[in-house]
C-alpha cells in the first residue's frame, strides 16, 4: 500500500497542479475527471496528513 506521509501542520496554497494519484501506477485519481478546482487540492492533501 502507497503511504503518504504528510505533517498536519504543511500549508498548501498557490499550488498549481491539476490532477495527482493517490496510488501508485496511476491508480485512484483525483480528481476522477477533470482537473482541481480552487482549494481542492489542499483539502484532499490536508485529508491526507500524518504526523
Amino acid at each position: 500500500m502507497f503511504a503518504w506521509k504528510i505533517p498536519t501542520h504543511n500549508k498548501f496554497s498557490n499550488i498549481d497542479c491539476k490532477y495527482l494519484y493517490l496510488k501508485p501506477e496511476q491508480q485512484e485519481r483525483q480528481p476522477v475527471e477533470g482537473d482541481f478546482c480552487l482549494a481542492e487540492l489542499a483539502r484532499i492533501l490536508s485529508q491526507l496528513g500524518n504526523d
